[in-house]
């Protein structure tokens, strides 16, 4: 007779989890909080549209951290990241696809790809990455306004894992991480830019 719509929920995955794949990260306290010290990939996700939250602590030291989103394979997958050594600049963050393990940041770059943002060092940044179709939107710091929105995600609406990116050597921190999965996850304040 009619169509039921689920209602989305949010998951949470503590970093000690046997759901993360870790490699050399290891799960530490940084700041107050229980974290992540590198990066981790879910074993058991299929991510296509939805919200991915996350806080991060960086200390300023040049790295590239961020979240990877519909990873298909090593190296298939989205990838929207923070550029906390250029903070300020036009380039502070950015969107890259991953083609065959291989980014391609040289050739994406510009409105669509990278944006400028103040990142602020030595506390916890809330990131919310929002992903529908061909579209993402990335926002921090829990302002209401997208701080880089992506119109045209190359790998297409594909669906794959989720994974944290940040080198194991204390630069970057995760904390808080939980994802939605569905367009019911996506936000819907008045103040937000559609997709």
């Amino acid at each position: 007779a009619g169509t039921v719509a689920l209602a989305a929920q949010s998951e949470q995955i503590p970093f000690d989890s046997d759901r993360w794949e870790r490699g050399s990260s290891t799960v530490v306290e940084n700041l107050g909080r229980t974290s992540l010290r590198g990066g981790a990939t879910l074993k058991d996700v299929a991510f296509s549209d939805g919200v991915v939250e996350v806080d991060v602590a960086m200390d300023g030291r040049r790295c590239f951290p961020g979240v990877g989103f519909r990873l298909e394979a090593p190296g298939q997958a989205e990838y929207v990241y923070l550029r906390p050594h250029r903070s300020g600049e036009p380039t502070a963050l950015q969107y890259t696809p991953l083609f065959n393990g291989l980014d391609a940041w040289q050739l994406y770059h510009g409105p669509g790809f990278t944006a400028a943002a103040e990142i602020p060092h030595d506390r916890w940044v809330h990131l919310r990455l929002e992903v529908k179709g061909t579209q993402a939107r990335l926002f921090l710091d829990g302002k209401p306004e997208p701080a880089l929105v992506v119109n045209d995600l190359k790998r297409g609406a594909t669906a794959g894992t989720l994974g944290l990116i940040g080198p194991p050597g204390g630069q970057v921190h995760f904390s808080n991480f939980a994802f939605t999965t569905g367009e019911n996850a996506l936000v819907s304040k008045e103040e937000a830019v559609p997709l």
